[in-house]
């Protein structure tokens, strides 16, 4: 398993900046873990999450991304914890929402539609960004 993980990850760097990246990152990620969607946002403190690649079909991007970013972030632990500059590595959805998410605004607004069940986060600090969130 891990020569596979090598294997993708090193393609996957070796195409840091270019179009090729996202892909690349996906694969390798598939490689060590099973997943259903995959999105990439960049938050800043000022500005509303910029969604840098997901892999979703269109439809589903509109209910998952598009409603989203139109506001519903704000109340999202991990936007919470990607705008920590003291936060950074892997996170568990489960791990960091409140008590009674199922029963909280942004549960009841944006992430009973989604369908998705839980979520993993990998929070990165680049340059020009409060933080990124694999």
């Amino acid at each position: 398993m891990f020569s596979v993980w090598n294997q993708t990850i090193a393609r996957a760097i070796s195409a840091v900046g270019t179009h090729e990246f996202a892909d690349r990152l996906e694969a390798a990620l598939a490689s060590v873990v099973d997943f259903d969607i995959l999105m990439v946002f960049a938050y800043s403190r000022s500005e509303k999450p910029d969604c840098l690649y997901h892999n979703m079909d269109s439809t589903r991007a509109r209910t998952v991304v598009g409603a989203y970013v139109s506001g519903p972030y704000i109340l999202d632990p991990f936007y919470n914890t990607a705008i920590d500059p003291k936060a950074t590595g892997v996170k568990r959805l489960r791990d960091m929402a409140p008590d009674q998410f199922h029963k909280s605004e942004y549960f009841r607004q944006h992430y009973k539609l989604t369908g998705i069940r839980d979520e993993v986060g990998i929070i990165c600090r680049p340059n020009g960004w409060s933080g990124v969130v694999v």
